[in-house]
């Protein structure tokens, strides 16, 4: 990692003045789908692969693809459907999914291979199962996946399903330059340096947390993202469980719990 690296700042603003270096460098944003459905003569050109792994929370996600969408980026949010931060059936979660789509943006899975696997089930076919969830509640077919905090067995493993990207496979994007903001840090290079090294096609894995939050520290942007997911799903108890209480207020703060009294 270089120093230029180690110092960046991550905020809403540098991220949508990284999008607009990249365009005024030459390139053009693209999705996994795309790639995939691209035919040989149109495969040149400086492109560029956005992928948002959503870890964490759906409302970050939200956000970014807003930003996204204002300057005319189209990027692949991938999402979880074992995550213990959100829950993708939701109502929340399925409402902020349609408004990713209806924003010009692409969905594809993100997979967590730590889950324990049915016996008898090879990591392919669980994968299969999830693809064909995610793309049953989409309503169209599901064309790339990633892991979730993968190891080494399991990039090795080179999954290959057809019509569908593994993006951890190292012959189905040849030439891409990968590089991640994995646990808010660049280890690579500073982005706005990537355009200076003339790379002709790139693979940036985004963490829209990182950027949407805008906390000093990493770990109050994870108690930022615990308290809006709380707030996600307490506004939905208040809309249809009456038995929670219409005007029940819970706000949770650095581990403490306060109810509202006012009720």
């Amino acid at each position: 990692m270089t120093t230029e690296a180690s110092r960046f700042y991550f905020t809403r603003d540098n991220y949508l003045a990284l999008l607009k270096k990249l365009r005024e460098s030459g390139y053009q944003f693209s999705t996994f789908s795309k790639e995939m459905d691209a035919s040989p003569k149109n495969a040149f050109g400086q492109r560029c692969l956005l992928r948002h792994d959503i870890d964490i929370s759906m409302d970050y996600a939200l956000d970014m693809a807003i930003l996204e969408r204002e300057i005319g980026v189209c990027s692949t949010y991938f999402l979880m459907l074992r995550s213990p931060m959100y829950n993708l059936m939701s109502r929340h979660s399925t409402t902020v999914l349609r408004r990713l789509i209806d924003l010009g943006h692409d969905i594809g899975l993100h997979f967590d291979a730590g889950c324990l696997r049915r016996q008898g089930v090879t990591l392919e076919n669980d994968i299969r199962f999830e693809l064909d969830i995610l793309s049953s509640l989409l309503g169209q077919h599901v064309k790339a996946f990633s892991f979730h905090q993968p190891n080494e067995k399991e990039i090795s493993s080179r999954v290959e399903i057809p019509g569908v990207i593994n993006t951890y496979h190292p012959d189905q994007l040849v030439g891409y330059k990968y590089i991640s903001d994995s646990n808010r840090v660049w280890r690579e290079m500073n982005p706005f340096e990537i355009a200076a090294h003339g790379f002709d096609r790139l693979h940036i894995l985004i963490h829209p947390i990182w950027w949407m939050c805008e906390e000093a520290q990493t770990m109050d942007c994870w108690d930022r993202a615990i308290e809006r997911n709380f707030h996600s799903s307490q506004q939905q108890l208040l809309e249809t469980e009456r038995a929670y209480g219409s005007t029940r207020s819970i706000n949770i703060s650095k581990g403490l719990v306060d109810e509202d009294s006012s009720r």
